[in-house]
Order: structure tokens, then C-alpha cells, then sequence
């Protein structure tokens, strides 16, 4: 969650006093125009320009976007750096595109109903955590979002998010048919699977989802008991399973530190497409004796063949 959670709503006196937390200076008719950023702020309007500024002066530090919206609604985005913009501009806001990490969502059990084949319908309460951050693909969903407002902190744009994010696991969940048990003892791939699915739909609406994660989930006592029995009747007393064995033609990569996977080849090219997998990214599957790059790969070079260089 984020590191502070209230942001004043009486008014924009309030906001402004709260939060002006900005450098404004006047001089010779010209207008600068910045924003210091604050630590759980996403999107900070700028109050209304001078009657008198001839000349406006935009000024946008790193980790920060700017939208400036002209009276006839034509949006330009500025990333870092110094502009001279036109003084008659409508409205300006400011957006953080820093990470927001360790972000709480969970179901409710009405949300997520999913057809077994072992158990028929059953309805889940799931939670877990994902971090994301704003891109410069600024929609219409984020300006959406802010343009009504003066300021938005990390918290209010959460139950959007998660709204979004929510809607799309279940239904991702449904079409996968995946089985329960399986499910429950492969938490950490299923979430990567699934942060890899909904980051495409997701970056449309400016939002890149970096980390989704399924941390728990809550079944009917009948179903958490009969769930709990299966799996122990799998496992050999007095023994410890290794880990399953990825399918042959299914490859497990190396991500930020972290073993991600088992994709297929076609998931794989996806990655690319994405900028994760690259001919450096390291990679195994099933008859590799260690993990090695990708470009040494035989059923991997196809990938690459298209960019050299890439």
C-alpha cells in the first residue's frame, strides 16, 4: 500500500495550502511552472495561469510527466525538461511516473466463481499484491481520472486499478480452466502468467503493471478440506517432492533476479516484443545441464532472427 493514505478534500484553499508544494516565479510577465512531486501523489493540477503572463515556462523533473490541455481540448505530453508554452493553456497537470510498489487487492467471494472439474462451481476469495506505475501513454482513462480533480493521491487511483485489475484476473481465470489443486500449488507462475496477459490491455489505459502476485486464497470450508486431502494423499510420507518438471519445448527465464515461467515459444516471442526477453536473458528447460542466454539456444534463434541485434 502506500506510504500515506489521507489527502485533504475540503476544498481547493485546503488542497493548495496542504500541497503547494511547487515553485511558481513571477517576473516580467513570465511564468514558471513546476512541481517539487510528493511521496504518495500521482497527479497534481497547476492552478489557473496569470490574466497577464505573456510567457509560461514548463518545467518537468525526472519521474514526471506533464499533460498541458489547450482550450480546444488538444493534449501534448512533455517528459523531462524545460518548454516554453503557449499562455493561454487551458489546464496543466503534473503526473508521477515513479513505481508504486506492494499495492493490496483481493475478491470478494461473488467475484471470482470458477468451474472445477474435480469440485463443480466454486467461489474464491483471492488477495494479493501488485506494484505498477504511470507510462507516457496517457489515455483517456487516466485524464479521465485526474481532470476533475486538483490532486490524486496513490490511494484514490487504487480502487480503480483494482476494479480493472480485479475484472480482468477473474476472467482470465475462468478462460484458462485451470484446476484448482494445480492452482494452489502454483501460485507464483499463474501470477506471471497473468501479469504478462493483462500487461498489454493495461499500458493501453497508461498503467504498467510491473509485479501482479497471488498471495492466498480463501475456498468453502467443505472444498479447503477436500483440497487439503488430495494433496497430502499425493505426497509420499516422510519424503519431500522436488519441484514438478517444466514441459519439454517450454523454457523458464531469468527476470530481474527471479525464475519466471515455464512459457512457450509463442510466449516467449511475446516477451520480446515487450523488451523482457532478450538474446542475453538467460533461460532452461528440460536437458539443459545449467542456465545459459538465450541466443545459444537453437529453438530460440527464430525469435531474434527478424531484429538483428536486438
Amino acid at each position: 500500500m502506500c506510504e500515506f493514505h489521507q489527502i485533504l478534500k475540503s476544498g481547493e484553499a485546503q488542497i493548495c495550502n496542504a500541497m503547494r508544494i511547487f515553485n511558481k516565479i513571477k517576473g516580467n510577465n513570465i511564468e514558471k511552472i513546476a512541481w517539487k512531486g510528493a511521496s504518495d501523489v500521482l497527479f497534481w493540477r497547476y492552478p489557473n495561469l496569470e490574466a497577464n503572463v505573456v510567457e509560461a515556462q514548463l518545467m518537468v523533473k525526472e519521474n514526471q510527466l506533464a499533460v498541458v490541455i489547450s482550450k480546444k481540448q488538444e493534449t501534448e505530453l512533455y517528459g523531462k525538461g524545460q518548454y516554453t508554452i503557449a499562455p493561454e493553456s487551458k489546464t496543466i497537470f503534473f503526473v508521477s511516473t515513479k513505481p508504486f510498489l506492494n499495492v493490496h487487492w483481493q475478491t470478494h467471494t461473488s467475484q471470482a466463481c470458477i468451474e472445477d472439474n474435480e469440485f463443480g462451481k466454486v467461489c474464491i476469495e483471492m488477495q494479493g499484491i501488485y506494484s505498477f506505475r504511470i507510462t507516457d501513454k496517457i489515455s483517456d482513462f487516466i485524464i479521465g481520472v485526474f481532470h476533475q480533480n486538483t490532486s490524486i493521491s496513490c490511494q484514490d487511483l487504487e480502487e480503480k486499478l483494482n476494479q480493472l485489475l480485479v475484472a480482468n484476473f477473474v476472467s482470465y481465470l475462468t478462460r484458462s480452466k485451470v484446476a484448482l489443486l494445480d492452482l494452489t500449488t502454483n501460485l507464483e507462475e499463474f501470477s506471471a502468467e497473468f501479469t504478462l496477459a493483462v500487461g498489454e490491455y493495461m499500458e493501453q489505459n497508461g498503467v504498467k503493471v510491473i509485479d501482479f502476485q497471488l498471495k492466498s486464497m480463501l475456498f468453502p470450508e467443505q472444498i479447503s478440506k477436500k483440497i487439503k486431502q488430495m494433496s497430502t494423499q499425493k505426497q509420499p510420507q516422510g519424503a519431500t517432492l522436488p519441484p514438478p518438471l517444466p514441459q519439454e519445448g517450454m523454457y523458464y527465464i531469468a527476470i530481474c533476479g527471479m525464475q519466471r515461467g515455464p512459457f512457450t515459444i509463442i510466449e516467449l516471442e511475446e516477451l520480446k516484443k515487450q523488451g523482457i526477453l532478450n538474446r542475453g536473458t538467460l533461460v532452461w528447460t528440460v536437458g539443459m545441464p545449467h542456465w545459459d542466454i538465450a541466443e545459444k539456444q537453437n529453438q530460440l534463434i527464430p525469435i531474434f532472427h527478424a531484429t538483428l541485434g536486438a
